[in-house]
């Protein structure tokens, strides 16, 4: 990897935008041709800040404009023009790169690169192939044709014999006379000068003169890795410097050199070439590639002569001439990729198997936060859309400024996509502060979020009071072309598929509401229960924590057909279940949840809802977790073996840090009749995870006496200093006394957040109460305050019935007493 910078401007950045800003150059058709050889050198240096921008999610550069008398009529010049349709085709130039000039400077924007052939763009990609008898360069609309050809060549030999990969990687034509006359020549090692050869040249031979050449050893850098490259991805092939093309007779090369001195110039260029041969990504055969050379004396009457003679087998991979011509900007300076990085960026993705099944129309992208309603959107005629946030910065890992009070990023048709900044006063540093977020905003839409869109973010300080905007010191700055225009709805629907990527890719309150939006999915093994089992009228389904028993409930609910047609549905408790006066006799279908918790302390709940689903034919399904049963009574089921079950093993629910929290207790829950022990033990055996949603889990271990106190921290760290709400957050306790006992409650009340149990919760107040009266459902961040249980042996069933409450994120607060 190499670096270079460019040259920065004194005066203050013109665009939200990554800037380059480039000495003089000439510009207009009629200028560029009478341009001395260095302006020409100009031009090559552009190209590298364009791929550099193409390749970093677009940008502009400013060129100052040297020829006085420049008119924006006369063009920019042919010669630059045909510089960047170089690597740009087979796109036309202005897909990706628009120019302008205003006052005395050229500015050219440049968009992000996309393309299905080539990840990145690349000036020279470096690797070369034989074509005939002549050698060309692979382009970049040619990269993915050329690695997916050379993975199927792969492929269809792996199940052969080593040899037989071996032979297949020489030259496809080693059959042919021609090329097994000039592997003779080669093995006999010895020539005169004059001798007529019986080969010429092919798809795997080339011949070079070279007999007149000063510098052989400048030549020979230059020829070889060119065709070690070439040769290397055609199947192989032979390369004899000293011979005539045309006549095909022996000239030699290195006239008066020393053998030894050649040997060593050859096998440099052979080194450097090895290094330069590269593995795909999977590759099962990882073979060598080993270029053979000889120095081939030739008999002469006077000064010494040779015959530089290459042998090359092909490669199962790819060889590179050298480093391709790729750039990008990192750190505020321009880099060259490695062949190894540039192959590795290159390469396909892998594939992502769809496990997951929408459940509803709802949309993965929750709605913006109900301040929203107070920014106004000037133009009432523009479809759009408008986000609000404590801060956007935040949103992305930038840093928060306290002076902003709030922010709302705008996306609508007919105007820039806007980030308004509400703030009291206008500063300087406020301005640069909304530039550097708007632009990291940008370059995370493109490079993240993989936005392919023409797009800006053009920052907006706004009077947080009167709604106006505040004017920067920069009115006169120039605009970004039409191009960046939002033109449609669907560019607006595209910008936000973009963002919910990127805001899922970055931890952050708003990517955990993402997050849980997801675990809102069907996994493919609930998809499977609900319709391949939709019409069994008994069942019970087992789940480990975390597999969405209760989603799945919920579901199956709505999914039966009398509920869907009468919308009526009835949620009682086991106990009134057992001793309410009504005899349910209208119930025709039941559903259970957390049915491993029932008692049949207050008669044979099971035997009273089967006979009545029996009776009208109805559904009788029960979602239990022998895991999480948190008592040792009799829970009036059935044996395990007398249940038609089906079993849920996929974790969807919870992050995968609070997953192996979990996973960690399954095997020490150790209550249960034997059945029910081989069940658990064969559910914990295979039961994963089926998302890389990370999440949190913390263990914090205090003195009890500052236990309440640093768990009423931890809650106002969460509400004031991020954009969490209490209705994410539950605190559960062992049993509803120990919270009562705690004093959580008063000091709650003097931090002003507010608490509700489980009967009166809502999405406004935390949930204080017990982990099991809070059995079954879910907050985004559960906070287990100094867990303990009777009789000990239900202790792993009670955490992991704890820690299942949590989907994002987890705090574990234990007492070091």
């Amino acid at each position: 990897m190499s670096f270079s910078t460019w040259h920065r401007s004194p005066a203050p950045k013109l665009f939200p935008d990554l800037e380059i800003h480039l000495s003089e150059m000439t510009f207009g058709e009629p200028a560029r041709r009478k341009v001395s050889e260095d302006e020409k050198k100009k031009n090559c240096e552009l190209q590298k800040y364009v791929c550099a921008l193409l390749n970093s999610g677009g940008g502009i550069i400013l060129v100052d404009i040297k020829n006085i008398d420049y008119e924006s009529d006369m063009g920019i010049g042919l010669d630059i023009e045909q510089g960047f349709r170089k690597f740009l085709d087979p796109s036309p130039v202005h897909e990706f790169i628009k120019w302008k000039s205003r006052n005395s400077k050229m500015l050219f924007f440049v968009k992000s690169w996309h393309s299905s052939n080539a990840h990145l763009c690349s000036i020279d990609t470096g690797i070369k192939q034989r074509s005939g008898t002549s050698v060309l360069s692979v382009p970049n609309y040619g990269i993915m044709d050329f690695i997916k050809k050379k993975q199927k060549e792969e492929d269809k030999d792996d199940d052969e014999e080593p040899l037989n990969k071996w032979q297949k990687l020489m030259p496809s034509c080693h059959d042919d006379e021609m090329y097994q006359e000039a592997c003779q020549f080669y093995e006999v090692g010895n020539a005169q000068l004059g001798q007529q050869l019986h080969f010429g040249e092919s798809v795997n031979i080339e011949l070079k003169s070279f007999q007149s050449e000063k510098n052989l050893q400048k030549r020979l850098k230059e020829v070889l890795p060119v065709y070690m490259s070439a040769f290397a991805n055609t199947g192989g092939g032979i390369i004899f410097i000293g011979v005539d093309d045309k006549t095909k007779t022996v000239t030699g090369c290195g006239a008066g050199m020393n053998c030894a001195e050649l040997e060593n110039m050859v096998r440099d260029i052979c080194e450097k070439s090895k290094t330069l041969a590269l593995h795909f990504k999977g590759c099962t055969q990882k073979l060598t590639f080993a270029p053979e050379f000889k120095i081939i004396s030739v008999s002469a009457h006077d000064k010494p002569l040779y015959v530089v003679a290459v042998k090359i087998s092909g490669c199962c991979c790819v060889v590179f001439e050298d480093d391709p011509n790729c750039w990008q900007v990192k750190n505020g300076k321009i880099f060259s990729l490695t062949a190894s990085e540039w192959l590795k960026e290159m390469q396909p993705s892998d594939t992502v198997e769809k496990t997951i099944t929408n459940i509803g129309p709802q949309s993965l992208m929750p709605r913006p936060e109900s301040d929203i309603r107070r920014y106004q959107i000037k133009n009432p005629e523009s479809e759009g859309v408008a986000m609000a946030s404590k801060s956007w910065a935040a949103k992305i890992s930038q840093t928060r400024k306290s002076e902003v009070i709030s922010e709302a990023l705008v996306m609508r048709t007919g105007s820039y996509p806007t980030l308004y900044c509400y703030v009291e006063r206008g500063s300087p540093e406020l301005w640069e502060y909304a530039r550097q977020t708007a632009f990291q905003l940008k370059q995370k839409l493109v490079n993240l979020g993989g936005y392919t869109e023409w797009v800006c973010v053009v920052p907006q300080l706004v009077h947080y009071e009167t709604g106006e905007n505040i004017e920067t010191e920069k009115s006169n700055a120039p605009k970004y072309p039409h191009s960046y225009l939002v033109e449609n709805i669907r560019a607006v629907e595209k910008f936000m598929q973009s963002l919910t990527i990127v805001l899922l890719s970055i931890s952050s309150p708003y990517s955990d509401k993402l997050g849980c939006e997801y675990f809102n999915l069907l996994t493919e093994e609930q998809f499977k229960l609900l319709n391949q089992y939709n019409n069994c009228k008994h069942l019970f389904v087992h789940g480990a924590p975390g597999t969405g028993k209760t989603l799945v409930a919920m579901e199956k609910i709505r999914r039966i057909e009398f509920m869907r047609r009468q919308k009526i549905c009835r949620c009682e408790t086991r106990v009134c279940f057992m001793e309410s006066y009504d005899n349910f006799s209208a119930v025709q279908h039941i559903i259970v949840d957390e049915g491993q918790n029932f008692r049949d302390e207050s008669g044979d709940w099971f035997k009273k809802a089967k006979e009545l689903t029996e009776q009208k034919e109805g559904t009788f399904w029960i979602f239990l977790d022998y895991f999480q049963q948190t008592h040792v009574k009799n829970n009036g089921l059935p044996p395990l073996s007398s249940q038609f079950k089906f079993d849920l093993h996929r974790v969807v629910r919870n992050g995968t840090e609070i997953f192996d929290a979990m996973k960690t207790q399954l095997c020490k829950v150790t209550n249960g009749p034997g059945e029910v022990l081989t069940h658990l033990s064969d559910m914990a055996k295979r039961v994963a995870v089926v998302h890389k949603i990370t999440g949190e889990y913390k263990r914090i271990q205090v003195k009890k006496e500052n236990l309440i106190s640093e768990v009423v921290k931890k809650v106002r760290g969460l509400t004031e200093n991020s954009e969490y709400s209490p209705g994410d957050i539950a605190v559960l306790f062992s049993t509803k006394e120990c919270f009562e006992e705690s004093g959580l409650d008063r000091m709650l009340w003097n931090i002003r957040v507010p608490y509700s149990s489980v009967e009166d919760m809502n999405e406004n107040s935390i949930v204080v109460d017990s982990i099991r009266r809070f059995s079954g459902l879910e907050r985004d961040i559960v906070l287990l305050v100094d867990i303990t249980a009777w009789p000990p042996q239900i202790m792993p069933n009670l955490w992991l019935c704890g820690y299942s409450r949590a989907r994002i994120k987890l705090f574990e607060f234990r007492s070091e007493n």
